[in-house]
């Protein structure tokens, strides 16, 4: 109760031989209307006791004891640090857990919340969520539905679970991927021969190529196309002479081409040409297609059987 219910006639003090039915009417309307009053369902305190050591005291009419199924509501004096108890009128102090058997973590018990909680036959269980929409003190636990992480995620960087808890962890490109990190957002590419290349229309007379694109050298002039100058394994650039002329310039930029050191003549006339690199001591190969054209006719053969 939130309130000692009180009578105003105590029959054993009343004079006289016998007792007016008035006074017994009038103590149970009294009851009655106690019974009645939203007020007593409710067993409200108000801490007096320190942070993570709360205290509560009902009033000395009223019988106490730790019974399981004891429901107590209390206005929170200071915000709790981390694991809590509560006592009862000096019955001891009691942990006060969550739901699910852990203790309390700092922040879920603020300053001037009302926390409800019932007792278990052991603990106090904490059967509502006082911190809501507060700032807790600390990352939110495992356990209670956080991460357990104070550590904030930058470009690139995921939280991963590995079956305990978290960790923040950079995302890897592997082998024909590239990876770009922007604010909140991460963009894979594919750079290998994996789908089609995008194309780039090349209207000057020199180009850098970059890995993954198809090029189309338009130019009425003979063009030169600079392969990238880091190559790894597996990359591809692609090329198309458009401008009808057997001139154009596939410039090594340093790495050998069919495993010669010199730049590469495209000799026929709108052809196309796949410029894959293997290593260091190949280089480039070239693969594609054109009448005659070194390198492409044989692999063409090769590969589909034609003869």
């Amino acid at each position: 109760m939130a309130k000692p219910v009180t009578l105003s006639n105590t029959f054993g003090t009343q004079p006289g031989p016998t007792i007016p039915l008035s006074t017994l009417d009038t103590n149970f309307s009294q009851l009655s209307s106690a019974i009645n009053d939203t007020l007593s369902y409710s067993n409200y305190l108000v801490d007096s006791g320190a942070a993570n050591a709360y205290v509560v005291t009902f009033s000395a009419t009223l019988s106490t004891a730790y019974t399981a199924g004891l429901l107590i509501q209390f206005k929170v004096g200071n915000n709790n640090t981390g694991t809590s108890t509560l006592n009862v009128n000096s019955l001891g102090a009691k942990t006060i857990k969550n739901t699910d058997g852990t203790n309390l973590s700092s922040g879920q018990l603020p300053a001037g919340s009302i926390a409800l909680v019932q007792y278990d036959g052991t603990n106090f269980q904490l059967l509502n969520d006082p911190s809501s929409g507060t700032v807790l003190g600390a990352p939110l636990a495992v356990t209670q539905g956080g991460t357990g992480l104070a550590t904030v995620p930058t470009n690139g960087q995921l939280l991963i679970g590995n079956g305990t808890g978290y960790s923040v962890a950079t995302l890897t490109a592997g082998s024909g991927v590239s990876i770009s990190n922007g604010a909140g957002s991460v963009t894979l590419t594919a750079t290998g021969a994996t789908g089609l290349p995008t194309l780039s229309i090349v209207s000057g007379t020199t180009q850098t190529a970059v890995t993954g694109t198809h090029y189309a050298l338009t130019n009425v002039a003979t063009s030169t196309l600079t392969l990238p100058a880091t190559p790894a394994a597996g990359d591809l650039v692609y090329v198309t002479s458009a401008n009808g002329l057997s001139t154009n310039i596939i410039a090594r930029n340093g790495s050998n081409i069919q495993g010669q050191a010199s730049d590469y003549i495209m000799t026929v006339a709108y052809s196309s040409l796949q410029f894959r690199y293997i290593n260091a001591g190949m280089g480039w190969a070239i693969i594609g297609w054109g009448p005659l054209e070194i390198g492409a006719e044989d692999f063409i053969l090769e590969s589909y059987g034609i003869v």
